[in-house]
């Protein structure tokens, strides 16, 4: 039967913290994002218990169902969203203020992980700086609330041994999906309900056998109980330690967190010290304003990051910020969460309307938004780029996808053959040879491979047939990518793989960062004062441009920062005071002429 744990209260600030301290970039809790994949578990446990109570007792109603989440989840969530439009207005140049408001839209409609799949993976740099990112993971419980209420209506009749069958079914295929989608299609796979669904569907597994079990029928004594309850929680703490981003996520790897919870929750009592270490008030406290907590740091990340000229915000900065999180989550359990949990003081139509209100203010704000092109107005001088970034850096591309239909090379055409290999900074210097004069010395095929192409696992799962076609007509090679050093010591065995195939030179791209110095204060600047400003590099891109110097000193490698860099002082801006990048990463199509112009002089020389 189900009843209130204040077990499962300070579990979940064992996951929400983890979340925080990873955004935060402490290195210690470098897993930190797999708190996300504890509360998937606690989800699925929580709402099958209430269904299954409600169900045995005969007054469960889809009507209910709903107007229970939209109280638990709605207000807090339209709090922040609200609260987060001025901030974003203040901060976010025109083309950022675009990709906020889709997302502001896509969150209102419970689909934002379906935008944040199309735009960006999760642990992208520029990914970051996207207040609402973190909505993705209430997207994914969205559709699922959606789904399954429906399905436990339906299937209730076929009694609970085919339920538990389909359900460990889909299961099966789920896990599955997510574990092919994290080696092959990673992004999708990680925002996506078919591939995180086997994680909810643990946590019903765990009601369905908590709800059934006899009252006083245990399998273990009590010393093995504290056991398993205590394993299962280190091994949660060992995937927050030990994972990073370049675990293959969320396939098999996910089943350490997920089934460390469903550890916790099948065997932490009231009784158990498991229990009363997570009922310790301060985590108690943490654990009830944990939604609110989830909701309110990462856009308070987001926006100091935007006030940083590097986007490095220091750790006692962060320390601040989280303090200032755990303020706002306050407020918001305490004055929003609870008054609309509160039967007694709003009605079921109030909820429902003042919800359909809220909607339709996302939606008007996301077209008034999309109507003034991210109220350019704001600015004395907006650039034409600032205002058209989607799609900028993938505008010319052939071959976009490693399994899509590839362009292979005319063998009637005279020019060098080229081959760009990477993946969305490879995008960007394919846009270099289109937008300069060295389209005329280059035929050009693509090779693209998204953000794990260079990994050794992904590689190994790559279509080499179509790859090595390409490489073994290829004269030159270009390789490009959002550099990590865990790839850069994977090039030396990617390129030895390459020479046997071909003999055609090939160069290395450094990574690149411009930095953001503050858009809503540079974009009011004249020309003459915007080529003055001094630029900061990101810290890590320095880093990873200096180690790929030292270890692939004995191969072409071009370091990107010389050419847009002198004496520490890096231009954003080409000579006509447009922007070279719109996210601080990409390029805009200006940017893509003005790296095309200084390649086109460099490649000049080397055939000279």
């Amino acid at each position: 039967m189900f009843y209130y744990r204040k077990e499962i209260d300070g579990l979940r600030a064992l996951a929400v913290l983890p979340v925080i301290f990873y955004h935060a970039k402490f290195e210690f809790f470098k897993g930190g994002f797999v708190g996300v994949d504890v509360f998937f578990v606690i989800s699925g446990y929580l709402i099958t218990s209430l269904i299954l109570k409600e169900q045995k007792e005969g007054r469960f109603t889809l009507l209910n169902f709903y107007e229970r989440r939209f109280r638990r989840l709605l207000p807090a969530l339209f709090f922040l969203i609200f609260c987060s439009i001025p901030f974003a207005y203040l901060f976010m140049p025109p083309g950022e203020l675009l990709d906020f408001g889709q997302s502001v839209a896509a969150t209102a409609l419970f689909s934002s992980n379906f935008l944040f799949w199309q735009e960006a993976g999760y642990f992208a740099e520029a990914s970051f700086n996207k207040p609402l990112l973190h909505t993705w993971s209430l997207a994914v419980e969205e559709q699922y609330y959606l789904l399954f209420p429906l399905f436990m209506i339906y299937f209730r009749k076929w009694g609970t041994i085919w339920i538990l069958s389909i359900l460990a079914i889909a299961g099966i295929i789920s896990i599955l999906a997510a574990e092919w989608g994290s080696i092959y299609r990673p992004i999708p796979a990680f925002y996506l309900l078919p591939t995180r669904g086997w994680e909810i569907l643990i946590g019903v597994f765990a009601a369905f056998y908590l709800t059934n079990k006899k009252q006083n029928y245990e399998i273990f004594n009590k010393g093995m109980t504290e056991i398993l309850g205590f394993f299962g929680l280190a091994l949660i703490f060992y995937a927050v330690f030990n994972f990073d981003e370049r675990t293959p996520f969320p396939g098999s790897y996910a089943l350490i967190p997920t089934l460390g919870t469903l550890l916790v929750i099948l065997f932490t009592t009231p009784q158990t010290l498991l229990g009363k270490l997570l009922s310790f008030k301060p985590i108690l406290g943490t654990g009830l304003i944990s939604y609110s907590l989830y909701l309110w740091h990462f856009p308070i990340f987001a926006f100091s990051r935007m006030r940083t000229t590097d986007q490095e915000l220091t750790t006692f900065s962060y320390f601040i910020l989280i303090g200032i999180s755990f303020v706002m989550a306050f407020l918001s359990w305490r004055y929003v969460e609870r008054f609309f949990r509160d039967r007694s003081k709003l009605q079921r139509k109030s909820v429902f309307f003042i919800a359909s209100i809220c909607i339709l203010l996302a939606l008007f704000f996301a077209l008034v938004n999309a109507k003034t092109e991210g109220f350019k107005e704001r600015f004395l001088y907006p650039t034409p780029q600032l205002i058209k970034t989607k799609g900028e850096f993938g505008k010319y591309v052939d071959y976009r996808f490693i399994n899509s239909s590839h362009i292979k090379f005319n063998q009637n055409d005279n020019r060098t053959k080229l081959l760009i290999v990477g993946d969305s900074f490879a995008k960007d210097i394919t846009n270099t040879v289109f937008e300069s004069s060295l389209r005329h010395q280059f035929q050009v095929s693509t090779y693209f491979g998204g953000d794990c192409l260079f990994k050794k696992l992904c590689y190994a799962n790559t279509n080499k047939k179509i790859f090595f076609d390409l490489v073994k007509d290829s004269e030159q090679i270009w390789l490009a990518s959002d550099w990590n050093t865990v790839e850069v010591d994977f090039l030396h065995e990617f390129i030895k793989d390459i020479k046997k195939q071909t003999k055609a030179e090939v160069y290395i791209f450094g990574t690149k960062n411009f930095g953001r110095i503050e858009f809503t204060k540079y974009l009011n600047l004249s020309l003459e004062e915007r080529l003055l400003i001094r630029n900061v590099q990101v810290k890590r891109y320095i880093e990873v441009n200096s180690y790929m110097k030292h270890e692939l000193k004995d191969l072409n490698f071009i370091d990107l920062d010389t050419i847009y860099c002198q004496d520490h002082l890096c231009t954003i801006f080409d000579s006509k005071g447009d922007l070279l990048s719109f996210d601080s990463t990409h390029l805009t199509k200006e940017g893509a002429k003005f790296f095309g112009d200084k390649l086109s002089e460099l490649f000049l020389s080397k055939t000279n």
